[in-house]
């Protein structure tokens, strides 16, 4: 079973967008729109849309503070990665005034391309295990600039995640016994020792932020950037495709990126990992994410089915 990444969000068309906020769009690339193609995945309710089939651009109003803060974000980071990474082109940013309201937009190339998945291929593990490569070797260490947070720190300070595991598990995944749950916790206690390094990693690798086109796999919506062992990107991957049905244990001893990685560390970051997905899948739903809770609860659950063969849990 996967869940379909490739429509989950709920975005406002062009017509929706404020008359200045359409009029300054216009003016970054210098033509009128007359196509729009609303970007169908993601959870966040921003604006994203391929414009005139060239332009792929993002925008979000001060109003919605967390998600003007993560397309800043994104701005500060594209403005800041070199050249050749596997990303769509950043061809710019800008904020504008509307009405006392700021916007923040965000200017990219358009890429034509597909999501991975339904079904995982091994081509597409192949893509996407290159253009990791390529990143760790281009952003180890990172550039100047950027300072990411450790990865550890960017999901452990989410609250409460230490009584995930203490508590029976939600009706979403498969309960465990207290012996198993102990174990887990165990591990997530160890994540921040597992994942100390000093590799720059995307941190929210995810079908639905990648590009899979004819020159490779590219990586979008580059905002929650961490520092970490450079197989921890690769692993998630990984856990999407094992629970596609296909085999990665020999991909996950054999590359590169993750050959000399501790398995017990491994372990902790899919632990901590579990304990973020089963803490937010259970929250309430959200109206202009109605699809967020699916993903996360779906999530929780191929995590779980991997740690779970990986450690015998029960």
């Amino acid at each position: 079973m996967q869940f379909d990444y490739a429509a989950t969000a709920m975005r406002p068309a062009w017509s929706d967008l404020p008359e200045a906020v359409r009029a300054g769009i216009e003016g970054n690339i210098a033509a009128p729109v007359n196509h729009s193609a609303i970007a169908a995945g993601g959870f966040t309710p921003g604006f994203a849309a391929v414009l005139n089939q060239h332009w792929f651009v993002k925008a979000a109003p001060a109003t919605v503070p967390w998600l003007f803060r993560a397309y800043r974000r994104e701005a500060e980071v594209a403005a800041v990665l070199p050249t050749g990474l596997p990303m769509p082109e950043f061809r710019g940013a800008a904020q504008l005034d509307d009405g006392g309201t700021t916007w923040q937009l965000l200017f990219f190339a358009a890429e034509s391309g597909t999501v991975p998945g339904n079904p995982w291929t091994d081509s597409a593990l192949d893509a996407i295990e290159s253009a990791l490569l390529l990143v760790d070797t281009e952003l180890t260490p990172a550039p100047v600039g950027l300072e990411p947070e450790d990865l550890a720190r960017t999901w452990r300070e989410h609250p409460r995640l230490d009584e995930v595991f203490p508590a029976p598990m939600p009706d979403f995944v498969p309960d465990l016994s207290v012996a198993g749950r102990s174990e887990l916790q165990t591990l997530l206690c160890g994540a921040p020792t597992a994942l100390a390094g000093e590799s720059l990693l995307h941190n929210d690798l995810r079908p639905d932020n990648i590009l899979l086109t004819e020159r490779g796999a590219l990586f979008c919506d580059w905002n929650y950037l961490a520092r970490g062992p450079r197989w921890a990107d690769w692993v998630v991957m990984l856990a999407y495709a094992r629970f596609d049905g296909l085999d990665v244990a020999d991909r996950l001893v054999g590359s590169a990126l993750s050959r000399d990685a501790d398995p017990e560390h491994i372990d902790s970051w899919l632990a901590l990992l579990l304990a973020y997905m089963l803490q937010a899948g259970g929250q309430a739903e959200i109206a202009d994410s109605p699809a967020l809770r699916g993903h996360q609860k779906f999530s929780a659950g191929m995590l779980l089915d991997w740690l779970i063969e990986r450690r015998d849990l029960s």
